[in-house]
Parts: C-alpha cells; structure tokens; sequence
C-alpha cells in the first residue's frame, strides 16, 4: 500500500523553512491535534537536516481513518491548501 500527500503553501521557501524550524510550531500543532503532555526535547539543524525529537501523547480513535491533524494550518498566513 502506498500512501501519498501534496500540501502546497502561499509563501517562500524561506518562509516556510523559518516556521517549520520554530519549536512554537510543533507545540501549537501537537495541542491543535490534541496531544496531551507536550514536550519537544530537541529541534535544531544537524549536518543531516533539520531534526525534531519530541513526546506526547495522542488519543487514538480507532478504527476510522482520518487524515492526520486535520485542520490545522499553522500561523497565517501560511496555510495547507
């Protein structure tokens, strides 16, 4: 089975660089999919890339499919179409 997504944003890729580096990202996306006990232990650039090491909890409602975090768009203006 292969499972695919395209996201497409309405800014530079600087821009979208900068948000997906900031640790408030991955917290307020986490909280927005309803992740409880947050905690981003690492998000820093390494000679591989960027890397985000974190922990949480997530409630599970199994079995429906659901596209993952539905909804959320991050700061505006930059927004998942």
């Amino acid at each position: 089975m292969k499972i695919s997504a395209q996201h497409r944003y309405d800014c530079s890729i600087d821009e979208l660089f900068a948000l997906f580096t900031e640790q408030k990202f991955y917290e307020d996306k986490f909280e927005h999919c309803g992740a409880r006990n947050i905690k981003i232990n690492r998000a820093e650039q390494t000679d591989e890339g960027f890397v985000v090491d974190s922990q949480r909890e997530v409630p599970a409602d199994v079995p429906v499919w659901r596209t993952w975090c539905e909804g959320f768009t991050g700061s505006e203006p930059l927004q998942s179409r």
